[in-house]
């Protein structure tokens, strides 16, 4: 399922290409912003390939965190880094998924939902978070 490879889909103000395998996007390229619901912040996150930054958004705080996607569309992220406040403490698991409004398929964004695959935090499977970009 989803769009053919190499499509673009449009959302907020950014865009993002993917190509499906499997019925799992693959996003290829993807730069936007995202609103933090746990931090009530914003993040900048760019995927180029397999390869993932995450960075603060409308802030004066100057971290950076890499990780790598793998095939199921999640990564293992380390939020400890150098001038990161209050980091979590362990990695989470970012799955990215995309939203689609059901009733106008074409309007659809990508999501990030943060879990503690360790389950320090939280049981595996409860959702500590989710990253969501506007809607414009």
């Amino acid at each position: 399922g989803g769009p053919p490879a190499g499509v673009t889909i449009p959302f907020g103000k950014a865009s993002m290409e993917a190509s499906f395998t499997d019925g799992c996007p693959t996003y290829t390229k993807l730069k936007t912003v995202f609103h933090d619901m746990h931090d009530g912040d914003q993040k900048i996150v760019s995927l180029n390939g397999s390869k993932m930054t995450i960075k603060p958004y409308g802030n004066n705080q100057t971290w950076v965190v890499h990780a790598d996607m793998r095939s199921d569309c999640s990564a293992s992220i380390q939020f400890n880094v150098p001038g990161k406040p209050n980091p979590p403490p362990v990695a989470l698991k970012a799955t990215l998924y995309t939203m689609t409004n059901p009733g106008s398929p074409s309007m659809s964004k990508p999501i990030i939902q943060f879990t503690d695959p360790s389950g320090t935090i939280a049981p595996k499977s409860v959702p500590l978070n989710a990253w969501i970009p506007d809607d414009k």
